[in-house]
């Protein structure tokens, strides 16, 4: 009997990543996904091997233009609290104001009393910094992007980032200037204060309190008094409107860092009849398209998803977005040349945040075109080289290709990005292992083990690596526990029969 080891995990995947084998012949068999991943991948199983992709979950993207005033009506409070930390950051324009900090404060803490009494939502300002935004940028998704790349949470949930550029015209989807931007369910929104024009923090409490709502799921409404109104105007109040009220209470709890697929799939058929009734308005249905194909997506109906990817390209064929998921959702279905052609063309129309060149590589990986998949990974990094997934993720694809010392210096480049990554040292000890530097590769294992406790592939690589050295014993240990978290994992069961088994032949030949 074999022992059954675990495919190398950055091999990939977006973040979640992953893949591999080592010198002696074995069955290589996944048996599982470490749960904080989901948040940017989608999984795909072909042939025992895990490509894990990545994905940006319902990045359909929202923008807010300016208008006039408004005013505050009083909403009903939900005794079930929940506290969300926030982090604000302000650039070097919008930091021209002597009062720059008590006006972040006062807009967060107008917004803040709002939500607490309307929904039982309260924001709590736990950092205030700066932060350097790129003049030469002429839209405000980039913008966005630059903000997410450069800032990190620090243990906040969301990062509000104030900007007050008022020289560079940020054009949107409605050729207008945008205010903000927030994409649904993620955690960082981009406010903007143009002083210009009279901008006050009365104002900007109300572009904030609506790029808040985008994360929590809420859509423009056009011609509409409420908050959630495309624009500002006078008739603009301080309140939500029925239809976004109701999707604010149903995702209330979301998980910023899991997004979509934080949610159950009983609230994502909720939202997906609130899509797709929001159709008729007659605007902005490319996102909402996009968004709805997410949510088809995660609840693992991929040809519905699809369908929706597809209509949302029709309508904008110009937003690479749309685009990537299609790829990602062809990959799933096993379309990889669909899925590769698709996924080239997001990454010639571009890609801010480098999504479709990781996802076009992983699917070459698929392909076993593993020099294209290596030169997709670095045009991603060129474009955001902070992003641990990707270093881990082309650690994965180094494993594969046997360039073993290659794929530990990646690890440790995500590692360095993220000291708690525990994929990175999955990968690294899976390399290590290669290596035959089993004491490394131990140590790789339970660091990952130590991040995270149910991290059955490291258990099962573990295991394997003490069984290699002939430490059976400990082996033996291994797999007990991973059975004691995962009783019906056949992996293990398999492996610590094997283990058992080589035990007794050990015993027999010790008697004899």
């Amino acid at each position: 009997m074999r022992i059954i080891k675990v495919r190398p995990f950055g091999y990939m995947v977006l973040c979640e990543s992953r893949l591999f084998s080592c010198n002696k012949p074995a069955s290589y068999v996944s048996s599982g996904l470490p749960s904080h991943y989901s948040k940017y991948f989608s999984r795909i199983e072909t042939s025992g091997v895990y490509i894990l992709l990545l994905i940006a979950v319902a990045s359909a993207t929202f923008f807010l233009f300016v208008g006039n005033a408004f005013s505050v009506e009083s909403g009903f409070p939900d005794n079930n609290i929940r506290v969300i930390k926030v982090k604000a950051v302000a650039d070097e324009e919008f930091r021209r104001s002597a009062d720059w900090v008590e006006e972040i404060e006062g807009s967060i803490k107008r917004s803040s009393a709002f939500y607490e009494e309307q929904f039982g939502i309260k924001y709590e300002l736990v950092q205030i910094g700066e932060w350097v935004s790129d003049n030469n940028i002429k839209d405000v998704r980039t913008l966005l992007s630059q903000l997410k790349n450069e800032v990190e949470r620090d243990g906040s949930d969301i990062v509000v980032g104030f900007t007050g550029q008022a020289r560079n015209v940020y054009k949107c989807v409605f050729s207008r200037t945008a205010l903000g931007i927030a994409l649904p369910f993620s955690s960082y929104v981009i406010v903007r204060a143009d002083r210009s024009t009279g901008f006050d923090y009365h104002t900007m409490s109300l572009v904030l309190t609506h790029e808040l709502g985008h994360l929590f799921g809420a859509m423009h409404v056009d011609g509409s008094s409420s908050v959630m109104s495309t624009s500002i105007n006078n008739n603009t109040s301080f309140r939500f409107d029925d239809n976004n009220s109701e999707l604010i209470k149903l995702t209330k709890f979301v998980d910023f860092d899991k997004g979509l697929l934080s949610l159950s799939n009983e609230s994502l058929d909720q939202l997906i009849d609130k899509y797709k009734d929001s159709l008729e308005y007659g605007f902005e249905n490319a996102p909402r398209r996009l968004l709805i194909g997410s949510m088809y997506y995660k609840r693992g109906l991929v040809g519905d998803a699809i369908g929706q990817y597809e209509a949302a390209i029709k309508l904008d064929r110009k937003d690479p977005e749309p685009l990537t998921h299609l790829g990602i959702a062809y990959a799933e279905n096993g379309l990889l040349d669909k899925a590769i052609a698709v996924l080239s063309k997001a990454v010639r129309l571009g890609s801010n945040d480098g999504s479709a060149h990781v996802n076009l590589g992983m699917a070459l990986v698929r392909k076993g075109m593993l020099d294209e998949a290596i030169d997709q990974v670095e045009k991603a990094m060129k474009i955001n080289n902070d992003n641990p997934e990707m270093h881990c993720i082309l650690g994965g694809i180094y494993i594969r290709k046997g360039l073993f010392d290659e794929a530990i210096y990646e690890c440790r480049q995500a590692l360095r990005i993220r000291s708690t990554y525990a994929s990175a040292y999955y990968n690294m000890g899976i390399a290590y292992q290669s290596k035959l530097m089993y004491d490394s590769a131990v140590n790789a294992y339970k660091e990952a083990i130590g991040i995270e406790y149910n991290n059955l592939m490291a258990r099962n690589n573990l295991g394997m690596a003490y069984y290699e050295q002939g430490f059976m014993g400990k082996a033996e240990s291994e797999y007990l526990k991973l059975l004691q978290i995962d009783p019906a994992n056949e992996m293990a069961i398999n492996n610590l029969e094997a283990v058992l088994l080589a035990k007794r032949e050990v015993l027999i030949c010790d008697i004899e």
